[in-house]
């Protein structure tokens, strides 16, 4: 037993000088990044590969991605702190993104800018954004990009993300995570492309569900601080018309330009565009029909619209959109409601028209308040 002893001595006597080998780095581990271009110049594909100086390969998924043919390698750009252009200068042709394996960037400013022909970006997930401070023009000029869903990104330190999305005149939707914040009105400002109006779309910018609609230019500053988190997409709005039964006195109101125009052939008189409704919104506004008198109300009220069923009207459902509560915003205006209890039928009347307000409490009708929202 002695004997054992003193030889389990000596060999861990042994073992405390014998080198202990280095473990390795997480560097070395996960290999180099590399952006590689396809030969056609299409496709800009991010991997790893732990290619040697020597020219082998090993150790990932994508090692042989440098041995494909492609255009132009990249490399280098993981590790830059700032960028004053593009790392990938002769990708202006590509029209497809891939993130295949993990990519850790310290920087990802300017890395997209003047991707004209960008159309997609896949693979998001793969890219780690954890140690980025500056996204600013990352993919500032992408005009052929139409949506793009950053959630996955972590943007817990961003500092600056000026620029991030301007110029992208084609841009209709990007989807954010929980962590992408607009720090304050300056490291954000021009982040989100300004949108134009025209004969659908208000000129702004709204969560997919309508609700926080702000210009471009506002945006930024509006959310200094806040979670910008969901999918943000071009605001749009749709015509509501009115027409007028000249025999029974009703109006009637709606976003259908078919059912308006089919009105008319029977008879109605066609009064045109009466507001401009949401085109989606948590704030729907319901339709009934009275079968006994012809008559049709309009309403946000659920119990209202639950109410009048129960005594004989029927419920002909969503209507179409009021922008719900943001009356403090000089781009909306009310609708308003009157009632003439003298009437059969048409004895509540919607209308955006002040002056036809006063007019019709002028001689009789009741004046509701406002009955919902519109776009101006």
């Amino acid at each position: 037993m002695k004997k054992l002893a003193t030889c389990c001595a000596a060999a861990f006597a042994i073992a405390l000088t014998l080198p202990v080998p280095a473990l390795a780095s997480a560097s070395s581990q996960s290999g180099t990044a590399y952006a590689s271009l396809s030969a056609d110049g299409s496709t800009l594909t991010f991997y790893r590969s732990s290619s040697s100086a020597s020219g082998g390969t090993g150790g990932s998924s994508s090692a042989g991605k440098a041995a494909s043919p492609s255009a132009a390698t990249y490399s280098g750009f993981e590790e830059a702190t700032s960028n004053t252009a593009s790392p990938f200068a002769s990708a202006d042709k590509v029209t497809s993104i891939v993130f295949e394996d993990s990519i850790s960037p310290a920087c990802t400013a300017d890395w997209f800018k003047g991707f004209s022909n960008l159309k997609s970006v896949e693979g998001l997930s793969n890219l780690n954004t954890s140690k980025v401070t500056d996204f600013s023009s990352m993919f500032e000029g992408c005009t052929s990009l139409s949506s793009i869903d950053i959630s996955s990104l972590d943007m817990s330190k961003a500092a600056d993300t000026s620029d991030m999305f301007a110029g992208d005149s084609s841009l209709s939707t990007i989807t954010m995570g929980k962590t992408f914040t607009a720090k304050n009105a300056k490291s954000s400002a021009n982040m989100f492309p300004v949108v134009s109006a025209d004969s659908s779309h208000t000129g702004r910018w709204c969560l997919s569900d309508g609700s926080n609609g702000l210009a471009a230019d506002s945006l930024d500053a509006s959310y200094a601080g806040s979670s910008m988190s969901g999918t943000w997409i071009r605001e749009q709005f749709v015509p509501v018309y009115r027409l007028y039964n000249k025999w029974t006195g009703d109006h009637f109101f709606t976003e259908s330009l078919s059912e308006d125009k089919s009105l008319e052939k029977v008879g109605w008189k066609d009064e045109g565009m009466t507001w401009k409704s949401a085109a989606i919104s948590t704030y729907p506004v319901y339709r009934l029909y009275n079968p006994y008198s012809g008559d049709h109300h309009f309403t946000t009220s659920l119990s209202e619209y639950s109410s009048l069923a129960g005594i004989g009207w029927i419920q002909e459902g969503q209507a179409f959109y009021s922008i719900g509560s943001r009356q403090d915003v000089d781009w909306t205006e009310p609708v308003y409601r009157l009632y003439n209890r003298w009437l059969k039928v048409g004895s509540h009347l919607f209308t955006t028209n002040e002056d036809e307000q006063g007019y019709l409490q002028g001689i009789g009708w009741n004046f509701e308040g406002v009955a919902f929202y519109a776009f101006q």
